[in-house]
């Protein structure tokens, strides 16, 4: 929600000029000062900085005033909130970054892994910021990360805010990530977006000394191109536990067709040689009624043409059902 910036008297003056002004003409505008202010701070969930303000003409003394009076707060070194906008976790970031002015800087690591919306990476309570080494940086309480360089292909902006690359920001995680969680990550950002294993093995031949590249490089060699075939991260953990389980590598979202050739349905998963499906159902599209119906009379046309289906639910991949199902599946497909 977005709150008047306006303070009590200039907006009773405002009140004023439109009831004066002549017919078919509006009320008068915001003062200019603070329409340059806005205009800036628009993208910076209403903050500026003052070294911005006074590349917009926003004298000082201008400023002041503002401050005084109450419109404007100073919320950090260097920083001014503009009271345009709710405080929230994101004007919190933004604030950090723009504290680090005029050293430039970026949404990294955690910060960044949740601006991206990587797999389930839960919103920080510690802002990282990464910045260029050997630039002064006022203190703030987000946590400071140090590069030599950020080359144009590490850094892009998520709504307008500067911040580290998906290829770059899982680089900066793969040092001090679970293993497991940290392949679930990469895995699933593949998913997403097909360009990222090329992005990634571009970036580890610009960093072979950083820490996290052997990790990095481990999980890269082991991606299976199909995975950007999958269409949800829980299917590409069951995938990597199947994996782990030493199944072979099923074909994904495999089209079925029905005796006359015409199409049918397109699965999940599915071994061909052995007539075997598994389908995971998630909560998003298979929790009501019709949809459980719609599933039910699919599969009983899977089931006429000959194919074995297996159906797994989220809670499935923990506790004795995934084991069985396991053991099943290598009865029925065979081991890789």
């Amino acid at each position: 929600m977005v709150r008047c910036g306006c303070r009590p008297g200039l907006l009773r003056a405002m009140t004023t000029n439109a009831a004066l002004a002549p017919p078919g003409r509006g009320p008068r505008n915001l003062p200019g000062i603070d329409v340059r202010a806005q205009a800036i701070g628009r993208g910076q969930h209403g903050l500026v900085t003052r070294r911005q303000l006074d590349a917009a003409g926003v004298l000082p003394r201008s400023v002041r005033r503002r401050l005084a009076d109450g419109d404007w707060r100073a919320v950090g070194p260097g920083v001014i909130d503009l009271g345009t906008h709710d405080p929230n976790w994101e004007q919190g970031l933004w604030c950090a970054l723009l504290a680090a002015d005029p050293a430039p800087a970026w949404a990294s690591h955690r910060s960044a892994a949740y601006l991206h919306q990587l797999l389930d990476v839960p919103r920080p309570a510690v802002h990282d910021l990464t910045v260029i080494r050997g630039h002064r940086r006022q203190r703030t309480d987000a946590c400071f990360h140090e590069s030599r360089h950020l080359s144009d292909a590490e850094v892009t902006r998520v709504d307008g805010m500067p911040v580290t690359t998906v290829a770059r920001t899982l680089l900066d995680l793969s040092a001090d990530t679970e293993p497991r969680r940290f392949e679930m990550l990469v895995w699933d950002a593949a998913r997403r977006e097909p360009p990222l294993p090329t992005q990634l093995s571009a970036l580890l031949l610009r960093h072979e000394r950083r820490p996290g590249t052997p990790p990095l490089r481990a999980v890269l060699e082991g991606l299976h191109p199909q995975i950007v075939r999958a269409g949800s991260p829980f299917e590409v953990d069951g995938l990597l536990r199947f994996r782990d389980a030493g199944l072979p590598w099923p074909t994904l979202q495999h089209v079925v067709r029905d005796r006359r050739g015409q199409y049918l349905v397109r699965v999940d998963a599915a071994w061909i040689h052995a007539r075997v499906i598994v389908e995971f159902d998630g909560a998003a599209y298979h929790r009501t009624p019709r949809q459980r119906a719609r599933d039910e009379q699919r599969r009983q046309q899977l089931v006429e043409l000959g194919w074995r289906v297996v159906v797994l639910r989220p809670e499935d991949l923990h506790g004795p059902r995934f084991v069985a199902v396991v053991a099943e599946l290598h009865r029925l497909v065979g081991p890789r």
